[in-house]
């Protein structure tokens, strides 16, 4: 939180009949997320991270017409109720509660910005997807087994955050996603590479690794914006081809599979600056390989000297 900051004593909200005041920051960090930057901006926001609330009807918001973030993360709140008077915010964070249902948010049309870390969801209501304003959203580490078909009326989204869940596939209507940038899918139960992933048009960072993917299809060559790609703690034992089209690849983590072959195509990959090829059957590391320039060869190890 930035040292300037200023109390609006205008805006409030009511918790056992005391006043929490809403602030006004200057270039609030509203998510910096595993290492991925997403938005910094100046920021009116309420904050009752650890407030001991159990009940959202313990509330009362009122005159918050200009408040922009919530932050309600780490208490215990079970059910989502009485929001209507954050209408006007654009960013919620409700994390670390004993959530189970999205159900509740359907009156925060204005939503851009939404994190769920570390509740206890185990479905998307339909209704959640008319909420086609956000732009980020965060489910990671609930009890996800399946998404809605729906989730792809969410056209604005950017940053899809849903690892550490149950999940076995992506529906189909996630091609519609034509925004989305960064998807975080790593720690889940996926067994075949999400191939509708390589038709999105503006995705750059992939995480896809700690799942049980065999195969890489030859369409992963269509993705010619991805930098960031992590395939690792996979049952993976080829890499097409066609992965030498992506010539903006900058990141490439190949890690703890069954790779047995390095494919000539990396030699001549002149953006990518960092591949990690730890935990593999790779018997013969090719001298060309070591003679890239500029290179960062994260995590080689020669698995003949393995125990």
């Amino acid at each position: 939180m930035n040292d300037r900051t200023k109390i609006l004593k205008n805006e409030y909200a009511l918790f056992n009949n005391e006043k929490i005041y809403v602030q006004e920051i200057d270039y609030y960090q509203s998510i910096y997320y595993n290492s991925i930057y997403i938005r910094e901006y100046q920021s009116i926001v309420l904050d009752l991270y650890d407030k001991n609330i159990k009940d959202l009807n313990e509330l009362k918001f009122i005159n918050l017409s200009k408040c922009k973030s919530v932050i309600l993360a780490m208490n215990y709140i079970k059910t989502i109720e009485n929001l209507d008077g954050l209408s006007k915010v654009i960013q919620l964070d409700l994390s670390y509660n004993p959530i189970n249902s999205l159900e509740g948010l359907e009156c925060l049309r204005n939503l851009e910005q939404l994190l769920f870390v570390q509740n206890r969801i185990s479905e998307i209501p339909v209704e959640f997807c008319d909420l086609k304003n956000i732009s980020t959203l965060v489910l990671s580490y609930n009890q996800l087994l399946n998404l809605p078909d729906c989730i792809g009326n969410l056209k604005k989204i950017k940053h899809f955050m849903l690892n550490g869940n149950r999940l076995i596939a992506l529906p189909i209507s996630f091609q519609n996603l034509i925004n989305l940038d960064t998807l975080y899918v790593f720690n889940n139960q996926i067994k075949e590479f999400p191939e509708i992933l390589c038709s999105l048009p503006k995705l750059s960072y992939l995480h896809l690794g700690k799942n049980r993917i065999k195969t890489v299809p030859e369409s992963i060559g269509n993705m010619p914006f991805i930098r960031h790609l992590n395939l690792s703690n996979n049952l993976i034992q080829r890499i097409p081809e066609t992965m030498a089209d992506l010539k903006d690849l900058r990141f490439l983590d190949l890690s703890k599979n069954q790779i047995r072959k390095i494919p000539e195509f990396l030699y001549s990959q002149t953006n990518l600056s960092s591949l990690k090829l730890s935990g593999n059957l790779i018997y013969n590391f090719p001298k060309a390989l070591g003679n890239m320039e500029m290179r960062e060869l994260g995590n080689y190890e020669d698995t003949r000297y393995r125990d």
